[in-house]
């Protein structure tokens, strides 16, 4: 099988996590990630995280419950605490 330099464009484009609209690092004087989602782990009907997302300034987390129902929370990066949603 013959691949052509479009196909791997294509892969790599697949591939890469989007960036689109995110941020590439937290603020500075952040928490560190874990301190911030270790209190949603805790959470008795927690069961996993689907997605953790800087953008606009917040962590933008998505998680599952063991009930399964999927739980969406942001959370300020300087404080760890739930920010306001718009």
């Amino acid at each position: 099988m013959r691949l052509t330099p479009y196909a791997f464009v294509w892969a790599a484009m697949l591939c890469a996590p989007s960036l689109v609209g995110a941020e590439a690092a937290p603020p500075e004087g952040s928490k560190p990630l874990t301190e911030i989602l270790r209190p949603i782990e805790a959470r008795s009907d927690f069961a996993y995280f689907e997605e953790v997302e800087l953008e606009d300034g917040k962590y933008k987390i998505e998680y599952f419950t063991k009930d399964g129902s999927k739980q969406k929370i942001e959370v300020d990066p300087l404080t760890g605490t739930p920010a306001p949603t718009r």
